[in-house]
């Protein structure tokens, strides 16, 4: 994060981007992206399995979870930046 706010010198992109990646692996998971699956099973440590799909391997704590953090995340930088906190 500190490299990405030494790049673009803007909290607003990086709080953009924070709830950009939030909707795409949302709407990934829930459409059932294998781009998305294979990102679960690298986070897992787990070889890829990109023929073989099962989506039962993902917890749902993690699919809906990190989603609404960077969801939050994303917000709270982008109202942090608009009052100058």
């Amino acid at each position: 994060m500190l490299i990405c706010i030494g790049i673009t010198r803007s909290l607003y992109i990086i709080g953009l981007f924070s709830i950009v990646y939030s909707i795409w692996t949302l709407l990934g998971y829930l459409l059932k992206w294998k781009h998305i699956f294979c990102s679960f099973q690298n986070a897992y440590h787990k070889p890829m399995t990109p023929n073989k799909i099962n989506w039962n391997n993902i917890k749902k704590s993690d699919a809906y979870g990190l989603p609404a953090i960077f969801f939050i995340l994303g917000i709270g930088i982008i109202i942090a930046k608009y009052l100058n906190i």
